[in-house]
């Protein structure tokens, strides 16, 4: 009994109830794509340069490794703003599959490097939609409370390291074949042109499951600005009955201030005060 019983515990932490469990899975494997394929391209940016001859002195490959990241996180950067307006405006799902599709197609097309500059273009390319992060966030306040988001969003931060993990592992294991691997794949005249194919290839097959999973599961529906006004509306805050004694106290205080005077008090109020003179 004690497997199903921490199964069931396990499942409760990583969902939590009331969060749809496929559109949350969704949206982690997106978010997947994105820390994967990151980390995976740090791992060998720096053999890109010395093997595409930009230079042969180990100190000079980080500047040229600098302006790679640049190009991807700067197009990145300037996209994000009006990517985020445009996922407001046409819905989540749209945006989240573009931005699937995008990265899948730029990883395949960053694995038939042959130069630094055409590495260079396409990691500029690759920036310009890979911005899923923001909008993944986005979606998952959408289908989440404000009491379940801190579950929510650390599900966020776990996935996202373990596609650090994995793809900085793998991207160093799987790069430069013909090198690393001469027995199996030093004859290959593919791998030894396109000796990063293969990390970008696993980039490009997760960014195709992710794109799946998002088509069936994800909803289309426009994002809701009350959604958080309905949100609150479900929960019950402490303090609400507390509040509801004082609103009722400040109303009770309020009608009696400012209620009108009676006859008697008005012919009181009418009646000349004595003077101290005529004493």
């Amino acid at each position: 009994m004690e497997g199903p019983r921490v199964r069931g515990w396990a499942l409760r932490a990583l969902c939590p109830e009331g969060v749809p469990a496929a559109p949350l899975a969704a949206a982690l494997s997106l978010m997947f794509c994105e820390a994967f394929a990151n980390a995976a391209c740090l791992t060998f940016l720096g053999f890109l340069v010395l093997d595409f001859g930009m230079t042969d002195k180990t100190e000079e490959v980080g500047f040229y490794v600098g302006f790679l990241s640049l190009a991807f996180f700067g197009v990145q950067f300037l996209g994000s703003f009006a990517i985020g307006f445009v996922s407001d405006k046409l819905g989540r799902k749209p945006v989240l599959l573009a931005g699937a599709a995008w990265s899948g197609v730029f990883a395949l097309l960053f694995g038939f490097s042959f130069n630094y500059w055409y590495a260079l273009a396409i990691r500029a390319g690759t920036g310009v939609f890979n911005i899923n992060s923001g909008v993944v966030k986005s979606f998952l306040g959408d289908i989440s409370t404000t009491g379940d988001r801190v579950k929510v969003f650390s599900d966020l931060c776990l996935t996202t390291a373990i596609a650090s993990i994995t793809g900085s592992y793998l991207g160093g294991w799987l790069s430069r074949p013909a090198v690393q691997y001469p027995k199996v794949f030093g004859g290959s005249r593919f791998f030894k042109t396109f000796p990063f194919f293969l990390p970008n290839f696993v980039c490009f097959l997760l960014c195709v499951t992710a794109f799946v999973l998002a088509w069936r599961f994800i909803g289309g529906a426009k994002a809701n600005p009350e959604v958080e006004l309905q949100n609150l509306k479900k929960e019950d805050p402490p303090g609400e009955d507390l509040l509801d004694e004082q609103s009722d106290d400040l109303a009770t205080v309020a009608t009696t201030v400012l209620q009108p005077p009676s006859e008697n008090e008005s012919s009181a109020c009418e009646q000349p005060m004595p003077s101290p003179l005529h004493n």
